[in-house]
């Protein structure tokens, strides 16, 4: 038996003895291994990322962050307005 990682589709059959890891949002699929290894291999790579994100911040990270919060705080700013206008 080959221990290797499947990539499902949205609405396809997730494989006998197999289990999600983690969706791939980019490319709509799902990463699935056997059981028990994608909780394993699910963890680390959860792991991995909020550590990646927290301590190593980019640049790009950044200016994401600050794009997001600025557009929620208008966004907000908008729905009180209309709210206040009725």
């Amino acid at each position: 038996m080959i221990l290797s990682h499947r990539e499902i589709l949205e609405g396809q059959k997730i494989p006998k003895y197999y289990g999600i890891a983690w969706p791939d949002y980019n490319r709509q699929v799902y990463i699935c291994y056997p059981f028990p290894l994608n909780l394993i291999i699910g963890f680390i790579k959860l792991v991995y990322y909020k550590v990646r994100y927290f301590y190593f911040k980019s640049e790009y990270d950044e200016k994401l962050r600050d794009a997001y919060l600025k557009g929620m705080q208008e966004w907000l700013l908008k729905i009180k307005e209309v709210r206040n206008k009725k």
